[in-house]
């Protein structure tokens, strides 16, 4: 069965990928500033992203997101 992935964490899937294609890892500050959420934000939806099963983003604190 394929899941369902909200809106929301599309959104944030694309701008990492679009972020990505400039430089790797992506900070959660610039992800958060292109979304227009806190940095706190970011961060708390990037590191559920991570610990999804499977995760959909390899996330490593104070370093970003791949």
């Amino acid at each position: 069965m394929k899941k369902q992935l909200s809106d929301t964490v599309e959104d944030y899937l694309k701008v990492i990928y679009k972020l990505s294609t400039e430089a790797t890892p992506v900070s959660t500050g610039r992800i958060a500033s292109e979304l227009g959420v806190s940095p706190a934000s970011a961060t708390d939806m990037v590191q559920r992203l991570a610990e999804d099963s499977p995760p959909l983003v390899d996330y490593r604190k104070h370093q970003g997101v791949a």
